[in-house]
């Protein structure tokens, strides 16, 4: 495909940053989306947009800016945002549950829907959202005692919404040839203390986190035409987590 384009929502973070570094490094052109933390990769296939994926108007002026440069060939969307605003567990406020069950509900159906829609004109499309373990089971807090943080409950809400989500458009566009699918990886590694990390990699096969790039190949699996009956799927990535 000419000119593959893939645009990475919330590039930023843990997994958006190495996925914007993953498909560069592939010769993609890559459209890499942040709201407040910069992106700091500068590369001459990278192109960096400030976008608030909560609001219509951003994801609109995004689909003009992409649809103004001819050289983009958009082939899929990974969608990465997520606000957690709720640093004390089910002991943090309500308003910063509201906040965030609002924000990321309206940021994942306006990224799902208006590509999905977009695609569905040129035939073709892959619509990746990235959830996580906690669309399909359970926290064990045991893995939390002693620890200064636990997993946030809105963060649990919006990711098995997000899962109810992927396969509402998968089923609505699929007859358009757009896939939808949800990748949902296990705990990364990333600034959790020793004792944490110890503790969920001993709930592992694979007795460790997992890296931040363990997720692109993938994700370029499901870009290509390789996974053309692909769709409605939430792919468990997880070192074994879910299965013990």
């Amino acid at each position: 495909m000419k000119n593959k384009t893939v645009v990475i929502t919330g590039a930023s973070g843990k997994i958006g940053s190495a996925l914007l570094k993953y498909f560069s490094d592939q010769n993609y052109n890559v459209i890499g989306t942040y709201n407040k933390n910069k992106i700091n990769i500068l590369k001459s296939n990278i192109y960096i947009r400030k976008v608030d994926q909560s609001k219509e108007v951003h994801i609109n002026n995004l689909l003009k800016f992409i649809k103004n440069k001819k050289k983009f060939n958009v082939i899929g969307v990974v969608n990465c945002s997520v606000l957690r605003p709720m640093k004390k567990g089910s002991k943090d406020s309500f308003k910063n549950w509201s906040r965030s069950i609002n924000i990321n509900a309206n940021s994942t159906y306006l990224i799902n829907k208006k590509f999905c829609e977009y695609f569905a004109k040129r035939k073709f499309g892959r619509v990746i959202n990235i959830g996580s373990i906690y669309s399909v089971v359970g926290p064990d807090f045991n893995l939390y005692k002693n620890e200064n943080f636990e997993l946030e409950p809105d963060y649990m809400y919006n990711k098995f919404g997000m899962l109810g989500l992927t396969k509402y458009f998968a089923s609505k566009y699929g007859k358009n040839n757009v896939t939808v699918n949800m990748i949902s990886p296990g705990g990364v590694r990333a600034k959790q203390s020793k004792s944490f990390n110890f503790k969920y990699s001993k709930k592992t096969f694979l007795n460790r986190m997992a890296n931040s790039n363990e997720i692109s190949g993938i994700i370029e699996f499901i870009l290509s035409f390789k996974s053309s009956y692909l769709t409605g799927q939430n792919i468990i990535v997880d070192g074994g987590y879910t299965s013990n």
